[in-house]
């Protein structure tokens, strides 16, 4: 029997090329960006705005695909302080599944 890719295992991961495009662009830079310093203060870069603009993409299809990140497991998502921001934001983490899709996507970039 076959094994399963990271993708193939993520339950609700089921994507078109397109989708699996910004979907990995996502999670390569949500994976670029600093760790949390302080619980409660995070990145612009880690807000949907915020990868929106630094993917160049369109808000509506980094609201989709962190969506369905999220859905499959691979993300969690929390609300957190932005700075020079006047309300707290959604800010998005990799799970430890995320975390094996990043390492899963920088094997297939090397072969």
């Amino acid at each position: 029997m076959a094994q399963q890719t990271p993708w193939e295992g993520a339950p609700g991961l089921k994507l078109t090329e397109e989708q699996l495009e910004i979907s990995a662009r996502l999670l390569l830079h949500i994976d670029r960006q600093p760790r949390f310093v302080r619980a409660n203060l995070v990145p612009e870069s880690l807000t949907q705005e915020g990868m929106a603009t630094a993917l160049r993409a369109s808000r509506g299809s980094v609201s989709n695909a962190l969506n369905r990140l999220v859905r499959g497991g691979a993300l969690r998502v929390e609300r957190s302080e932005v700075p020079h921001k006047l309300q707290r934001l959604k800010v998005y983490q990799l799970t430890p599944e995320g975390e094996a899709l990043v390492r899963y996507i920088h094997e297939r970039m090397r072969s």
